[in-house]
């Protein structure tokens, strides 16, 4: 039986993270990198009051973010399970086939998984390329050819932060999992007289309707 369609998620979410010259992220859970309180600053001054969408292994080692709300993508966790509590600070948790509950201007931050999980959703990437090579245990892929411009909008520290941008849109049907830009879907204009007119997309995998 097929599962019951929610709807499309749409390139809709921007993205943070940093990651070394040579594409690492992560070294046993933790930064591979010493701490670059510039950096830190940026990663406050950007997600401040926002909402931060993180997977599981990420909220495991994250500290109290105060003044956001966090979307934990975990189909292993119960709300409430192990949170760093603060009244600042609210905590959703969200099976990984609802995406599309969080907020239209959430922002991905971690870790790789989830980056890939969310990639079709992304319409910004706001990268820190540290300058200098790093070994850890995780390395992030290639993302960089799916956004068509980039500009270096900060630089401190032997670091420049980077915005990919101008990305086709995306859709994801939520009845078959397809991906894919949003002007490969069948589209149907109806029009019925006193009435405004409307359009309708169907996915060109399984032709669902939203």
């Amino acid at each position: 039986m097929k599962p019951i369609a929610t709807g499309y998620v749409f390139s809709i979410m921007n993205a943070i993270m940093a990651m070394s010259k040579n594409r690492c992220i992560g070294k046993d859970g933790k930064l591979p990198w010493p701490s670059i309180k510039k950096d830190f600053q940026w990663f406050k001054e950007f997600t401040l009051n926002k909402s931060i969408v993180i997977g599981r292994k990420t909220y495991e080692t994250l500290p109290i973010l105060k003044h956001r709300t966090i979307w934990v993508l975990s189909n292993s966790i119960k709300e409430g399970a192990g949170a760093l509590f603060d009244t600042s600070t609210m905590y959703h948790y969200v099976p990984l086939d609802k995406l599309h509950i969080i907020p239209q201007d959430a922002i991905v931050a971690g870790g790789k998984s989830t980056y890939n999980l969310c990639m079709p959703n992304i319409k910004e990437f706001y990268v820190t390329i540290i300058d200098k090579e790093y070994e850890g245990d995780t390395y992030m892929f290639e993302f960089e050819h799916l956004f068509n411009k980039y500009e270096v909008i900060k630089e401190f520290d032997n670091c420049k932060v980077i915005r990919y941008y101008d990305r086709p849109e995306t859709v994801k049907c939520y009845v078959c999992g397809w991906n894919g830009n949003k002007s490969e879907c069948k589209i149907v204009k109806h029009e019925i007289p006193d009435v405004p007119s409307w359009v309708s997309y169907f996915c060109p995998n399984c032709l669902f309707r939203w």
